[in-house]
């Protein structure tokens, strides 16, 4: 879709902010987030891979994330089987040679109705 969108288009992007359809953006991405050559990934919400919930990358790092699908040839020569979508995605930029960051401070969450049996509030 993003090929197609750029070479209809006539440009090529510079960078591509990934996230999901019941994400939040609760500010403005610092610079300091984006980074070449390397994809950028919230910290937390791993299970033992990646968080896949939201990522930053330039364009080449960012068509390798974006890669779930195609890429399961290649995990699976690669013999990385049996993963669940975190550890499934940081597999898929290994073999890509892709460079995870984890960022602590990236301005984003997921918005759910579920309900929990506990609690947080939250004191000004």
């Amino acid at each position: 879709m993003i090929q197609s969108y750029q070479h209809q288009h006539n440009f090529t992007y510079n960078w591509i902010v990934r996230t999901r359809v019941d994400g939040y953006w609760s500010s403005q991405l610092p610079p300091e987030l984006f980074i070449p050559k390397q994809y950028v990934v919230p910290s937390g919400s791993s299970y033992h891979g990646f968080n896949d919930r939201f990522g930053i990358g330039d364009y080449n790092t960012s068509i390798a994330a974006l890669s779930r699908l195609s890429i399961i040839p290649e995990l699976d020569s690669a013999e990385f089987r049996y993963l669940n979508s975190e550890s499934a995605f940081q597999a898929q930029l290994s073999v890509r040679n892709i460079t995870c960051v984890t960022k602590r401070l990236v301005p984003f969450c997921v918005i759910s109705d579920r309900r929990y049996r506990y609690y947080i509030f939250f004191e000004r």
